[in-house]
């Protein structure tokens, strides 16, 4: 009897560490909600790499609203240097003004400008109307250099007085004159929606059948809508 028992304690002893040998041990389940390990020991560093995110997603929006807009409105004002055939020599006159300007973008690479001001000077004064394709060159958003080209329309006006002993006659003349210019420069922008323009130009005018040509320099106010 005594055998009997040894014999089914040595039995069930067997069975228990087969079946412990057969059995896997079990992986945790990992949370898919949990932080990552560099996340969890580095707090200060996951706080910055989420600030550094904001502040890119930050600069981009805030580059698109910059251009978004394809309006700008501007007023330039300068000196214009044109020489001016007499019956001895020609002389060059200077002219001030200034013009008031809208430009369209049309994408990246190209803009319209659409121009009227005037230049005048002692009995003469043209009032030029310019549409011309403007191609600027972003550096920067601050800083675009550009070069500019087209037509453009003079209307001028002419008042000449003539003095005899007795009177004195002033006679006026009106004239259309038909021609082209060049003008390159660069927009520096302070923010977003205003900035300010440099250039220098040369422009050359059909009078009377002859090329007249002139060259000056101008500064402006931009004001992106």
């Amino acid at each position: 009897m005594r055998a009997l028992i040894l014999m089914a304690m040595f039995f069930s002893m067997t069975c228990n560490q087969l079946a412990f040998a057969n059995t896997e041990p079990e992986h945790p389940k990992k949370d898919k909600t949990a932080l990552p390990h560099n996340h969890k020991d580095h707090p200060h560093k996951f706080a910055q790499t989420f600030e550094h995110t904001q502040t890119n997603g930050l600069k981009k929006s805030h580059h698109k609203s910059a251009h978004e807009t394809p309006f700008v409105l501007g007023v330039k004002g300068g000196m214009l240097f044109e020489g001016e055939e007499t019956s001895q020599h020609t002389t060059i006159q200077p002219y001030g003004g200034g013009v008031f300007f809208l430009e369209i973008e049309l994408n990246h690479h190209f803009e319209l400008e659409l121009a009227g001001g005037f230049y005048g000077t002692s009995g003469i004064v043209h009032f030029p109307v310019e549409l011309v394709l403007k191609m600027p060159f972003h550096i920067n958003d601050q800083f675009v250099p550009f070069v500019e080209i087209g037509p453009m329309v003079s209307f001028s006006f002419h008042t000449e007085s003539t003095e005899s002993h007795t009177t004195t006659t002033t006679a006026e003349e009106e004239h259309v004159h038909l021609g082209a210019q060049l003008v390159t420069g660069s927009n520096i922008w302070l923010d977003p929606h205003w900035g300010l323009e440099f250039g220098l130009s040369a422009e050359m005018l059909v009078v009377q059948g002859h090329p007249h040509f002139g060259a000056g320099f101008h500064t402006g106010v931009l004001y992106r809508l």
